[in-house]
C-alpha cells in the first residue's frame, strides 16, 4: 500500500511541474522529455516549499503543502495556456529495434522489483541521506541542529524531498520510498532516449540507450544495493540540465532558459559535487551572452546561483561543520601518479561499467585526431573529471585509499554524457542500423 501512495505522490510531483511549465509557457511536446522535466521541476517546487515553510514556521501537513500547488493549477487555468504531451503514432518497430526496446524494458522492471526487496543497505543512504529525511519528518522542519547532529553539511533538497514521501505515507517507510529511485533511473532513460533521438534514427538511439540502461553501477545505485544515496538523482538532474542548455542554445527562447536556471540551482541543493558543473554551465552560458551581445540575460544567471548563495550562507549563519576536503588548502602535486592510477584502474573496470568509458575515449579520440564533431557533452565530462582531480589533490584523507571508496560513485554523476558523447561519436560508425532504420 505505501508502495502505491509513493507512486500517487510522484505522480503529483510531475502535475506541480507540467503547471510550472504552462507558467513558463514550455511545451516540449514529447513524453520523453516532458514527463522527466516535469518530474524535475515538481522535485524542486516541492523541496523548496518545505524548507521555506521550515524558514517561516509553518506546518509540515499535506494540507499545507498541497495549499500552493492548488494556486498553480489556478493560475495556470487562468494563464490560458494549456499544456499537452503529443503522443505521436507508434511506429512500426522491426526486429532488432524491438530487441533492444525489450531488454530495456526487462531492466526497468528488474530495477523496481529489485528496489522493493530489501531495506536501505547503502552506508551513505542509512546515515546520510534517510537519516536527515527521518529527522525533517519527526520535527517537521529543518533546523540547524540536525545537521550538526549528523556531522553533515550536504544540502538538503533529496532528503527534504523523501520527507514529502514520508508525510504523504503517514510514516517512515523506507522500502517504500526506495521506489524513487527507480523512478530516477525511468526518467534518466526516458530523457536520453529523447536526446539521442533528436540526433539519430530510432535503432541507433535505442542502442545508446540500452548502453546506458545496462551499465551496471547505475543499476546499483538505482534499485540495488547501492540505492538511497544522492549520486543517481545528481546524474539524472545533471543530465536533465544539459538538455536544456542545448534547447536553450537552438531556440535562444528566454523560458527555456529559465527551465535550465531552476535545474541548475536545484543541483547545487542536490549535492555539493554539483555545483562546479552548476559554475561550469554558467560560464558557457556567460560566453554566449557575451557572443551574441545579449548583455540583458546575463542578469539570468543570477537564478541558477541564488540556491549556491543561499545554502552558503545559511551553514555560515548557523556554524555548520566545515566540509573536510577543504581543511587542507595546499596543493599536493605529488599525488598526481596516485590519482591517475585510481582514475584509470576504474575506468577499466567493466564490472562497474562494462565498457563505457573504454568507448568514451576511444569516442575522445576520433575527435582530437580524426576530425570527428566536438559535442558539448565532451566539455562537461572533462571538465568535470578535472574537478574531482583537483579535490583529491587537496583533501587531507589519503588519496589513494579515498579515490578507491568514493570513485565509482563520482563517475556516475556524468556517466549520462559519457554514454551520450560515445552515442552520437561513435554510433553513427555502425552503418548497419541504416539498413533497418532508413526511413525512422
Amino acid at each position: 500500500m505505501n508502495e502505491l501512495l509513493v507512486v500517487l505522490l510522484i505522480q503529483v510531483t510531475i502535475l506541480v511541474g507540467y503547471s510550472i511549465l504552462s507558467l513558463l509557457r514550455i511545451n516540449y511536446q514529447s513524453v520523453w522529455l516532458g514527463i522527466p522535466c516535469a518530474f524535475a521541476l515538481g522535485f524542486g517546487f516541492i523541496s523548496t516549499e518545505l524548507f521555506l515553510y521550515s524558514f517561516f514556521g509553518i506546518n509540515w501537513n499535506i494540507m499545507s503543502m498541497l495549499f500552493p500547488v492548488i494556486i498553480i493549477m489556478v493560475l495556470t487555468r487562468f494563464w490560458k495556456y494549456s499544456w499537452y504531451l503529443h503522443f505521436k503514432k507508434i511506429p512500426h518497430i522491426d526486429r532488432i529495434n524491438m530487441f533492444f526496446l525489450i531488454l530495456i524494458i526487462g531492466l526497468v522492471f528488474f530495477v523496481g522489483f529489485e528496489s522493493i526487496l530489501r531495506p536501505v543497505s547503502a552506508w551513505d543512504g542509512w546515515a546520510s541521506w534517510l537519516l536527515k529525511a527521518k529527522m525533517f519528518y519527526i520535527d517537521g522542519a529543518v533546523h540547524p541542529s540536525q545537521f550538526l547532529y549528523s556531522e553533515s553539511e550536504y544540502p538538503p533538497y533529496l532528503s527534504m524531498y523523501i520527507s514529502f514521501l514520508y508525510i504523504g505515507i503517514g510514516k517512515v517507510d523506507d522500502k517504500a520510498v526506495l521506489l524513487l529511485y527507480p523512478f530516477f533511473y525511468i526518467f534518466l532513460i526516458m530523457s536520453f532516449y529523447y536526446a539521442l533521438r533528436l540526433r539519430m534514427n530510432m535503432g541507433r538511439a535505442l542502442l545508446g540507450t540500452f548502453l546506458l540502461a545496462s551499465t551496471q553501477n547505475i543499476i546499483r545505485h538505482s534499485g540495488r544495493f547501492e540505492a538511497g544515496q544522492a549520486d543517481l538523482p545528481l546524474a539524472f538532474f545533471m543530465f536533465m540540465s544539459f538538455i536544456s542548455l542545448t534547447h536553450f542554445l537552438k531556440d535562444k527562447n528566454i523560458n527555456s532558459l529559465w527551465v535550465l536556471e531552476i535545474i541548475l540551482g536545484i543541483i547545487a541543493l542536490i549535492k555539493n559535487e554539483g555545483i562546479p558543473f552548476v559554475l561550469c554551465i554558467q560560464i558557457i552560458l556567460l560566453i554566449t551572452f557575451l557572443r551574441s551581445k545579449a548583455y540583458g540575460r546575463t542578469l539570468s544567471l543570477i537564478v541558477g546561483f541564488i540556491p549556491i548563495v543561499f545554502w552558503g550562507l545559511y551553514k555560515i549563519l548557523n556554524d555548520f561543520p566545515s566540509n573536510y576536503l577543504f581543511t587542507n588548502t595546499q596543493v599536493e602535486m605529488g599525488r598526481v601518479g596516485v590519482i591517475l592510477v585510481g582514475f584509470v584502474t576504474e575506468f577499466i573496470n567493466i564490472q562497474n561499467w562494462n565498457i563505457l568509458w573504454v568507448g568514451f575515449f576511444i569516442a575522445l579520440n576520433l575527435v582530437l585526431f580524426r576530425s570527428r564533431k566536438w559535442d558539448l557533452s565532451f566539455t562537461l565530462v572533462l571538465f568535470q573529471l578535472l574537478v574531482y582531480a583537483g579535490i583529491f589533490l587537496l583533501t587531507p584523507i589519503d588519496p589513494a585509499a579515498h579515490i578507491k571508496n568514493v570513485i565509482d560513485r563520482l563517475y556516475i554523476h556524468i556517466s549520462p554524457l559519457a554514454v551520450y558523447a560515445i552515442s552520437v561519436t561513435l554510433l553513427p560508425l555502425f552503418m548497419v542500423y541504416d539498413k533497418y532504420n532508413h526511413n525512422r
